[in-house]
């Protein structure tokens, strides 16, 4: 109980951890397009 608990944890770190990678990636691209347009 307590190993599949300890996973599911792991699990939703690790997809937080994405999701912030993916909006720091998204803000930089949108960024960097901005910067084109100028």
């Amino acid at each position: 109980m307590g190993i599949i608990f300890s996973y599911k944890e792991k699990q939703v770190r690790d997809k937080d951890l994405l999701l912030v990678l993916f909006r720091g990636g998204f803000f930089l691209w949108r960024r960097r397009k901005q910067q084109e347009k100028q």
